[in-house]
């Protein structure tokens, strides 16, 4: 059919009934080509606000980049992103960041957000840019001029696991007391002792279990994001060594007695050496003997746990959060809960102050006491368990 606007022969589909219809469809076309930005027009804003449309990121991260979109001036982010330089980041961090007397932790968080969008944007093909966010060495420099606050751990640490319900050593012992001997009595046991993220606990692999150390590699993390599970490296991208606490090094061994017993029973096993394996399920079509769990399961298994005995509902983290609040109310020192959790300090100084072993386990055996009172090394068997 003939386009009756400008006479030309148009596509099946683009055909017009009227002039008018015709009229619409041009004046809708020219709209849309309108709104499109070149990209070396498009501003800082733009940019950012796609990263957060992008399928794929929790909730949270949602949550956490919103506010740290609030915290960005208003002429940082209506600059076109190809135009933004090293200079700009440093004016924003030493005259906005700093004078607003926000924490260090905010400030780090806010331009580790920034510095992502940046290499997303590169990574996209949305502008060919470098970063000028660690060009600039923007953490140095809220280093530098963040204030040396003696108590900001302490303030960071209570706003990270101050939130949200927590249950009550009582409440934990039942928990992990109730949960099925295999496969998941030592995966609660660890959750709740270890203090580790999920993700963390599912990639345990037996080949980094270290008995006569009694410590044991972080080295993967399994993530679950738009029902696909992927494994990649644990938060912060760094492996560390954890070192074990007895009753939980005594509850691993009974696991691996439990899960040597269940392999003879398959003739092919999966050959990752997953410690916490997933069990077979009617529903399930991509089980195999020997997979790790999956990233639900812990939540389902918590989740369940919280409703079925009546306890405040939360989640993992939930856990690590009732951990990081008995070992604070109990004295243990904060270099020991730091290095627990995973957390790397503020200052130099306390990224060059780790605890010892010997240290971290008095903590776990100290947090572990009030929760398993009646646990003794010498004596396991005679114990709840």
């Amino acid at each position: 059919m003939v386009d009756p606007l400008t006479g030309e022969k148009v596509r099946p589909g683009e055909t017009f009934d009227t002039h008018e219809e015709a009229v619409a469809w041009r004046l809708q076309q020219n709209a849309r080509l309108q709104s499109i930005v070149p990209a070396s027009r498009i501003t800082l804003r733009e940019v950012y606000t796609r990263r957060l449309d992008r399928a794929g990121l929790k909730q949270t991260t949602k949550a956490d980049m919103q506010r740290a979109l609030r915290r960005m001036p208003d002429k940082l982010l209506d600059t076109e992103i190809r135009r933004i330089t090293p200079e700009m980041i440093v004016e924003w961090v030493t005259t906005d960041l700093v004078k607003r007397d926000y924490k260090a932790n905010t400030m780090l968080t806010t331009s580790a957000y920034l510095s992502g969008v940046f290499t997303w944007a590169r990574d996209n093909n949305i502008e060919t840019i470098g970063n000028p966010v660690k060009a600039c060495g923007a953490s140095r420099l809220i280093r530098l001029y963040a204030p040396d606050d003696e108590d900001d751990y302490d303030e960071w640490f209570t706003h990270q696991f101050g939130r949200g319900p927590v249950w009550t050593p009582e409440q934990v012992r039942h928990f992990v007391l109730n949960e099925d001997a295999y496969p998941y009595r030592a995966l609660a046991a660890f959750v709740a002792l270890q203090a580790t993220r999920r993700g963390e606990t599912i990639g345990l692999r037996w080949s980094r279990f270290n008995q006569k150390e009694r410590i044991i590699r972080v080295a993967d993390n399994i993530t679950w994001t738009n029902e696909v599970v992927f494994e990649n490296t644990p938060k912060g991208g760094k492996r560390r060594w954890v070192v074990l606490d007895d009753m939980v090094l005594d509850l691993l061994l009974q696991h691996r007695e439990m899960q040597e017993a269940e392999k003879a029973q398959y003739s092919e096993w999966d050959d990752n050496g997953w410690i916490f394996t997933r069990r077979k399920h009617h529903k399930s079509t991509d089980w195999k003997p020997g997979i790790h769990m999956m990233p639900t399961t812990i939540t389902s298994r918590v989740g369940y746990g919280s409703k079925k005995h009546g306890f405040p509902v939360i989640g993992p983290h939930g856990l690590r959060r009732t951990w990081a609040t008995i070992a604070e109310d109990i004295g243990v020192p904060r270099k020991v809960r730091r290095d627990i959790l995973g957390h790397s300090g503020d200052s130099m100084t306390e990224r060059y102050t780790r605890s010892n072993a010997e240290e971290i386990r008095q903590g776990l055996a100290m947090v572990r006491a009030v929760i398993f009172p009646d646990w003794s090394p010498d004596h396991p068997e005679k114990s709840a368990l």
